[in-house]
């Protein structure tokens, strides 16, 4: 999913949810990453934060 800030039409935050590590770890190897992310769009930005996170499983009520 992207987003963009209502206060700042430069900024995105891209959320993506893998399966697992080596889901995530395919997607980075995959031709379209390589091609259009690592290639085309990441040289585009003036900044770029990571931050990767786990789901937390809870019981549903």
């Amino acid at each position: 999913m992207i987003s963009r800030a209502k206060d700042n039409p430069a900024q995105f935050l891209f959320y993506e949810l893998f399966r697992d590590e080596a889901a995530f770890k395919a997607h980075q190897e995959s031709d379209h990453f390589k091609t259009y992310i690592a290639g085309q769009a990441l040289p585009l930005l003036a900044r770029r934060e990571r931050m990767q996170y786990g789901l937390i499983e809870t019981p549903l009520s």
